[in-house]
């Protein structure tokens, strides 16, 4: 402590895994005699068994006043930091954000439907204002001087009323404010009607509402001609990224299996490299760079390690389904410079015993 401090506030909090179970404060004089009182002020769990079962944390906030200001304590694999929410960056962004969310009211007309000019304005600000809060982020959590974006965030709030727009945060490069809306692709769902795509079941590039209409139409028509009795219309944003399979089978004496090849089209060219699964995480992903050149992937291009967690989660519900699939992929899973998202998947049940 610093000579001229008289007296601290300090956050002591119990975690298991990065998730917070008990949050208090201790307060005491500096230098001379007075009470130390320590105040319980948040147990966001209660119940301590089968903390193993439940979903790891990346992180911790807790958000609190330390001193007459708003402040959050981030926790995560045994270190903290704090930083202020009343910082008048953090303040403008939620009030720009409100303010854009408050203009629905004054005009609703505008925002009549995801085509109307005026949900694609919002929708812009806000993606906006989304990668702004995440930068804020990113430049005050910090841990061994790398910057840290957590996947999994637990939020505890010390007091009623305080808050932080982690909601508001947007996990993308900003867009032109000139950019237009994702294209739409709308599929058939139907469990007679795996490959859709060829069965012109796959209508893709759809940019408007009344284009989804028309093409959920067509493909439920066109499930319905290859034998579906009650098939489905799945709608998805379209993204972008290069294009690779992860599948995983079911061997009778190995057990489950993974491979990555590439996707697409050339999903049945050349051999496919399987490895036993489960595999953790440091496994995955020397599998995947293992794989990537084959599969036209480059570390300085593509995030290779989103794709080891698609492979590591894939390896994993294969094994734990073993039971009942005799196989599971996705493909494509589209890799990025930031993400991998699998817009495709395929899971084949074994026949019953």
């Amino acid at each position: 402590t610093r000579q001229t401090t008289k007296a601290i506030n300090a956050r002591i909090s119990v975690l298991h895994r990065n998730r917070v179970l008990q949050t208090g404060m201790l307060t005491a004089p500096v230098g001379r005699r007075g009470p130390v009182e320590f105040e319980l002020d948040a147990i966001p769990r209660r119940i301590l068994s089968g903390l193993d079962e439940r979903t790891n944390f990346s992180m911790a906030l807790v958000l609190n006043d330390t001193e007459g200001e708003g402040a959050v304590h981030a926790m995560a694999d045994g270190k903290a930091q704090t930083f202020k929410v009343d910082d008048p960056a953090v303040a403008d962004l939620v009030t720009a954000i409100g303010s854009a969310i408050s203009d629905i009211t004054a005009d609703p007309d505008n925002y009549k439907g995801i085509d109307a000019p005026g949900s694609q304005e919002l929708l812009l600000e806000l993606a906006a204002r989304g990668a702004d809060m995440r930068q804020y982020l990113e430049r005050h959590v910090v841990q061994g001087g790398k910057l840290v974006t957590p996947e999994f965030v637990q939020v505890v709030a010390t007091k009623p009323g305080k808050s932080f727009p982690l909601e508001y945060v947007y996990d993308w490069t900003a867009p032109d404010m000139d950019a237009k809306l994702c294209p739409n692709a709308v599929k058939a769902l139907a469990a007679e009607v795996p490959h859709k795509a060829k069965l012109g079941g796959v209508k893709l590039g759809l940019r408007n509402s009344a284009e989804v209409e028309r093409a959920a139409a067509q493909v439920l028509a066109a499930a319905s001609r290859a034998g579906a009795s009650a098939p489905k219309v799945l709608v998805q944003e379209m993204v972008s990224g290069h294009e690779v399979l992860v599948g995983a089978i079911v061997d009778d004496q190995f057990g489950a299996c993974i491979t990555m090849r590439p996707g697409g089209a050339l999903a049945e060219e050349g051999e496919a490299v399987f490895v036993a699964a489960p595999l953790t995480l440091a496994q995955a992903r020397a599998f995947v760079d293992g794989q990537a050149s084959r599969c036209g992937l480059d570390a300085k291009r593509h995030d290779l390690a989103a794709t080891a967690k698609a492979v590591q989660a894939i390896a994993r519900a294969a094994h734990d389904l073993r039971g009942r699939l005799t196989s599971l992929e996705a493909n494509p899973l589209l890799v990025g410079s930031r993400a991998a998202i699998a817009v495709d998947a395929l899971a084949e049940a074994r026949p019953p015993a």
